[in-house]
């Protein structure tokens, strides 16, 4: 396998207003007077969050920027599937979890591919949850698929592409426990 290496976006002049830019995900940073100290921390800030969040990040961090509102939930699928095929990786190998990944969240993309980011939430999540059950997954499997959805909303919290509002709203939603029962929380209504 090849080795992956990320080469730094480069510190330089923009000649027609002598300002320093950087291009991060095709995006140019007007970073203020070229050589000067304060163009020079912001240069660092930037490359230090594009390091930690990773080029799928920032790429998609870029269109969600440029499509606001319009950022959906297909693109941050595939925003998270390249993270995971980099991430979920022991001694060089891809493993099991980007597969598991995708299976949980095929159902997502076919429902809910198109729907705006901003506009999922835990109802939308409880009728992903039904299909689950309708299909007739054990309830393991149900609770481990629900809360890898999250995780990509989470991950999307993370990276600055998801509104912390919606993570909340979909932690909300109840696991299910033996006999089709809600959470522990909720046994206390039954």
């Amino acid at each position: 396998m090849p080795k992956l290496t990320k080469k730094l976006p480069s510190y330089r002049l923009h000649k027609v207003s002598g300002h320093a830019v950087v291009t991060i995900a095709g995006r140019d940073h007007y970073l203020g007077a070229h050589g000067s100290p304060e163009s020079f921390d912001a240069y660092k800030r930037l490359i230090s969050e594009w390091s930690a969040a990773g080029p799928a990040a920032v790429a998609a961090n870029a269109v969600a920027t440029k499509s606001g509102a319009d950022f959906r939930i297909c693109e941050l699928l595939a925003a998270y599937y390249e993270h995971a095929d980099r991430y979920y990786v022991k001694d060089g190998e891809p493993t099991g979890e980007a597969k598991n990944i995708k299976d949980a969240t095929r159902l997502l993309q076919s429902l809910y591919g198109m729907t705006p980011v901003a506009e999922f939430g835990p109802m939308a999540l409880k009728a992903v949850r039904q299909k689950f059950i309708e299909a007739r997954l054990s309830r393991r499997v149900i609770n481990y698929r629900v809360n890898r959805i999250r995780r990509v909303f989470k991950w999307g919290v993370e990276n600055q592409l998801v509104t912390p509002q919606v993570l909340h709203g979909l932690q909300a939603v109840a696991a299910i426990t033996a006999f089709g029962r809600l959470a522990k929380r909720d046994k206390r209504i039954l």
